[in-house]
């Protein structure tokens, strides 16, 4: 396991503060209320920050990696406390969560853009996690959440955003974001 402040920390904090400014922009061009920063208390348990937007908040959790895997399965997030932590904010309908990695989080990502193309929880049930395989991925993350019923998962589960960029394409995309806002060297702005 690498120690605190060594380089596996030091990339993983330099990919959260890319996600962050790329966020912070979103609060510049009008798109989003606000953003806070590590809050205090309840609200800031397993979370990096917090946005508000007109419908409510969005909860963002950033990882680069997961160290000495390729991705992040169910039990990894859950490992991590990612599940849990979503699983408490997503109590309050108008929020949502976000968790963005230079690694994909499979099955959960493809969770997530079945349950929003879905227009039920039946029409889901029957057209989404019918096979053996989806149906067993969401029964793992059911089980992980501990939720009331199926249903309760699905609609969170609709609520929760995944996105894979790797550094570099987040960084250009950044850069982009600040050149098209302030005047001056992207670069040197977004350090």
């Amino acid at each position: 396991m690498p120690l605190p402040g060594g380089a596996s920390d030091k990339a993983g904090n330099r990919y959260e503060n890319l996600w962050t400014v790329k966020c912070m922009l979103r609060v510049i061009k009008g798109e989003v209320e606000s953003i806070h920063l590590e809050p205090a208390g309840d609200e800031g348990e397993g979370i990096e920050f917090a946005i508000r937007n007109s419908l409510g908040k969005e909860y963002h959790q950033v990882k680069r990696q997961l160290t000495g895997r390729g991705g992040w399965s169910l039990a990894s997030l859950d490992s991590q406390g990612v599940l849990s932590h979503f699983y408490q904010k997503l109590q309050d309908p108008n929020s949502s969560c976000t968790f963005a990695s230079t690694h994909a989080a499979h099955p959960l990502d493809e969770l997530e853009t079945r349950a929003k193309a879905s227009i039920s929880w039946e029409h889901f049930e029957k057209n989404f996690i019918s096979s053996d395989d989806w149906s067993n991925h969401f029964k793992m993350l059911h089980d992980r959440w501990k939720a009331p019923s199926r249903e309760e998962t699905y609609s969170r589960l609709k609520r929760v955003n995944i996105t894979t960029m790797g550094e570099d394409e987040l960084r250009e995309s950044t850069e982009f974001g600040i050149e098209a806002l302030i005047a001056g060297n992207p670069s040197n702005i977004l350090s």
